[in-house]
């Protein structure tokens, strides 16, 4: 059974996911809905960072015997990345969450056109 190549795939997610984090940081006046957008486009990213890591037949970066010159390995660069990208994207998610409870108790509400008219 031949499928799409797990890289179409993959790439196929992240941008999707890019897509519907835009989709929702410009639709949506709340704050929270533009925090979960940001979000998506964050994972979508390091999706798409990992299928350009990909390569078909490639294995683990890792040299034994049964390893030799014509061996095939996948990028781990691309993986490390992904991952370092995840924790910096909880991180700032977090610290977003914590200013969105803060300004929830200070003007009572999350929407965003509330805050750009109580500039005075």
């Amino acid at each position: 059974m031949t499928g799409l190549p797990v890289s179409t795939v993959l790439m196929a997610t992240g941008i999707g996911l890019v897509l519907m984090g835009y989709a929702a940081v410009l639709i949506h006046r709340n704050i929270l809905k533009m925090v979960i957008g940001f979000s998506l486009v964050d994972s979508g990213i390091a999706i798409i960072v990992v299928a350009l890591g990909y390569v078909r037949g490639g294995t683990a970066p890792i040299f034994d015997a049964d390893t030799g010159a014509e061996s095939v390995f996948v990028d781990p660069i691309n993986g490390a990345l992904a991952v370092t990208a995840i924790v910096i994207g909880f991180a700032v998610t977090a610290i977003t969450l914590a200013y969105a409870v803060r300004l929830y108790r200070l003007h009572g509400t999350l929407d965003v056109d509330a805050f750009s008219e109580s500039r005075g």
